[in-house]
């Protein structure tokens, strides 16, 4: 994460207040020069659950990477800085994983919600592996930030890669693909926010 700090105390409250209580949330900090510093520091200190790394801009694929390369769990939920995860999010996938062996990755039906939380959309994603495959030639059939991937399934198949640095998570779902199915829960479990500040917005508008 960027100088995240508008939307950053939701998105770590509503991970924080999953019903999975066993997990850790790692922060990747990449080398941000607003208040996200101080707002990580402060989390940090009142809960353990938080492991903090900060280093030099090195960008999105860098950053994501070194999010993996530290994680000490079989399995990782990624999450951008201004999304949030609904309550039962971690629960319902870890769930789905662990009975499911064959899938990489697993992701979910998203909402929409504005800059002040409020809905105001919704977006279902196909189920089964083999609608998701058909997907793959056209689109990324999955929504990034509300997936949850087997470690070692990412890492042996390279990780993210800068040289799709527009379409990453497409890419590494056509890499997961080759090894193992994918999946996505019928559910909304993850709120997407849609702002001007966003990524996706600002590429839009160059």
């Amino acid at each position: 994460m960027h100088n995240g700090q508008r939307f950053l105390g939701q998105t770590l409250d509503s991970v924080l207040a999953q019903s999975l209580p066993d997990f850790e949330l790692i922060v990747v900090d990449d080398g941000s020069s607003d208040e996200t510093p101080a707002i990580l520091a402060s989390y940090a200190a009142r809960e353990p659950r938080i492991r903090l790394h900060r280093q030099s801009k090195a960008g999105q694929v860098a950053a994501r990477n070194k999010g993996y390369e530290l994680a000490m769990a079989h399995f990782v939920a990624n999450l951008d800085a201004d999304d949030v995860a609904l309550p039962t999010r971690l629960e319902r996938q870890y769930s789905f994983m662990v009975e499911q062996p064959e899938v990489g990755v697993v992701g979910s039906a998203v909402a929409f919600i504005d800059e002040r939380g409020r809905q105001f959309g919704s977006w279902n994603y196909p189920l089964a592996d083999s609608e998701l495959r058909r997907e793959l030639a056209h689109t990324a059939p999955l929504a990034h930030p509300a997936t949850m991937t087997r470690k070692d399934a990412v890492i042996e198949c390279g990780g993210y890669r800068s040289i799709f640095i527009h379409a990453q998570d497409l890419d590494l779902w056509l890499r997961l693909s080759e090894r193992h199915r994918l999946a996505n829960l019928p559910d909304v479990l993850t709120g997407y926010r849609v702002h001007a500040e966003q990524a996706t917005a600002r590429r839009c508008e160059d």
